[in-house]
């Protein structure tokens, strides 16, 4: 009894310890910045001006060029070969060819972070080409007062793409005040419904960020990675830190997918953001699991049926009701997470 009772208490030690050690030795990464943005103060920064490859935290600026512009809530638009990665050779599992509304591509490239539809919602805009695309996210840039920061695609796979965790802070700041980018960077999942050639079905994609996975909730998030950029993390915790500021981790070149996720956890640890923390994740899928065929082919039968449904006034945000707030079938089907 004595020696069952030894046991567990030298297992209890060593998860315990092991549990520290995540908070405690984090590694830094190369640029970062701890950042309260109810009062607008710096609370942490390293090499705030080094100008670094951000890879796809680029997507919070196509995110925000697109729906900016985009005067069509309801358009549509398809994967095609022009989309195809030819810098690092990414694939994508968004069927080629296919009409998908371009709130669903946002989705895939916001939660999964899918440069296929990175690419497809840079020539979505009507009357811009991507090319003009990517000039407006540079001229949004400048307006934005990010001065170190340059795009040369709208995925984040062109190494070329660079900021500074401080330009990020201003991008981020911008991008917050969108519900659109709120609500779809911190979801842990999303079902995309298409109706092809197959008749109805549906891909799964989880989010590309740990710690949504884990359940710790964002306002807004996005990781990013090319190997010339390392691994990069966007991060605004939605819960309340210590006297109630609303603070977010900003880093750059982390060494590994895992100590991005451990360096801005032991971040939110220190400033006392995560005591509410809870499976937001899971609950809000649980909450969730809805038959959302017949809203998408709702959808999709109006616009095919009605030519003046594009002139309504639905914004993003209602169709998120048809669409992604039911976007989960009774399996709760979700696919490996990456």
């Amino acid at each position: 009894m004595i020696k069952n009772k030894s046991l567990c208490l030298k297992k209890s030690i060593f998860l315990f310890s092991l549990v520290i050690s995540s908070f405690a030795f984090a590694a830094e990464p190369l640029s970062y910045i701890v950042y309260d943005y109810q009062n607008n103060q710096i609370l942490e920064q390293k090499n705030p001006h080094h100008v670094l490859p951000i890879a796809s935290v680029t997507k919070l600026m196509t995110a925000y060029v697109f729906l900016k512009h985009n005067n069509d809530p309801l358009c549509f638009n398809s994967i095609t070969e022009e989309d195809t990665d030819r810098i690092k050779g990414t694939r994508t599992r968004i069927p080629k060819n296919e009409s998908i509304m371009c709130y669903q591509l946002l989705h895939a490239m916001l939660i999964s972070s899918d440069n296929y539809a990175a690419s497809s919602l840079a020539r979505s805009v009507p009357n811009v080409s991507k090319n003009k695309f990517i000039s407006m996210m540079n001229d949004t840039a400048r307006e934005l007062g990010m001065t170190n920061t340059h795009f040369f695609d709208s995925s984040g796979l062109d190494k070329r793409n660079v900021s500074t965790v401080l330009d990020l802070v201003k991008l981020s700041k911008y991008a917050m005040n969108m519900t659109d980018i709120r609500q779809i960077s911190s979801r842990n999942n999303f079902m995309m419904n298409l109706m092809g050639e197959r008749g109805f079905h549906n891909v799964a994609f989880n989010n590309t960020n740990k710690l949504i996975r884990e359940g710790i909730p964002a306002i807004i998030s996005k990781t990013g990675y090319i190997k010339e950029s390392g691994y990069n993390l966007l991060f605004v915790s939605k819960n309340k830190c210590e006297n109630g500021r609303v603070i977010g981790v900003i880093s750059l070149n982390n060494s590994s997918s895992e100590n991005r996720a451990v360096f801005t956890r032991s971040k939110l640890s220190q400033y006392g953001c995560l005591e509410q923390r809870q499976n937001y994740g899971y609950q809000y899928a649980k909450n969730n699991v809805n038959n959302n065929s017949n809203y998408i082919q709702t959808a999709y039968s109006k616009l095919n049926n009605n030519s003046n449904y594009h002139k309504t006034n639905y914004k993003y945000n209602d169709i998120n009701e048809i669409i992604t707030d039911r976007s989960y079938d009774s399996g709760l089907r979700l696919t490996k997470n990456r």
